[in-house]
């Protein structure tokens, strides 16, 4: 899956993505054998920063984004994560607050979302 698919003004260039698989830590999702979705954390400091987390448009609204957050979260072995969120990107704002994601910040059009792993 191209990462520009999703973020077309600010995905990694060409063959970044398999990169930032390697270093960080993440999964897919896959349906039949398509790619639905991905997920890329990265571990510092005692906190996980989730880097990216993609569902491709066509499969969007079908819970992929809510099995995949589930994922990361049992995969994170910090206490904390982190995640960034354009403010205007309303569909993830709604999944990441249900998932008792809270606002912890802002920076460049983006809130700062955080939870720890045990809630």
């Amino acid at each position: 899956m191209e990462d520009r698919r999703i973020f077309p003004e600010e995905g990694f260039p060409e063959g970044q993505m398999k990169v930032e698989l390697h270093v960080g830590s993440g999964g897919s999702i896959w349906i039949g054998d398509e790619m639905a979705g991905y997920y890329i954390l990265r571990e510092h400091d005692g906190i996980t920063d989730m880097i990216r987390f993609a569902v491709l448009p066509e499969f969007r609204s079908r819970g992929v984004g809510r099995f995949m957050l589930a994922c990361a979260l049992q995969h994170a072995t910090t206490e904390r994560i982190v995640l960034h969120v354009k403010k205007t990107n309303r569909s993830a704002l709604r999944l990441y607050t249900r998932e008792n994601f809270q606002i912890c910040g802002e920076i460049l059009g983006s809130w700062v979302m955080c939870r720890t792993t045990s809630e």
